[in-house]
């Protein structure tokens, strides 16, 4: 009985990443996302920019481009882009200024 607890713990990760990767898994994971993205954005009127980037699960980080309008009122509601990384791990969302990223 000693070779079955090894066993049983290989079987349930193996089911817990199969459970991981279903299309309904794969859409709520999209759906934290763009919310946390668009929580941490300081752009108006913000939306997702494209569709989410996902690195090695080494890296531990989705990405994410956020569109919007800048609030400041010197910046004449100018249209702006930011760059969202999301961190698998601590389910936090970061954004930094992209425009310069795509012309």
């Amino acid at each position: 009985m000693p070779r079955a607890a090894p066993l049983l713990g290989c079987l349930m990760l193996v089911t817990g990443v199969v459970g991981a990767s279903t299309p309904e898994a794969w859409s709520d994971y999209d759906k934290e996302v763009i919310a946390k993205c668009l929580a941490a954005s300081h752009l108006r009127d913000a939306h997702p920019g494209g569709q989410r980037i996902d690195f090695a699960d080494s890296v531990g980080i989705s990405a994410l481009f956020i569109v919007g309008h800048y609030p400041q009122p010197q910046l004449n509601n100018q249209r702006g882009r930011e760059l969202c990384l999301f961190d698998k791990r601590s389910r936090t969302a970061t954004v930094s200024d992209a425009d310069a990223a795509v012309r």
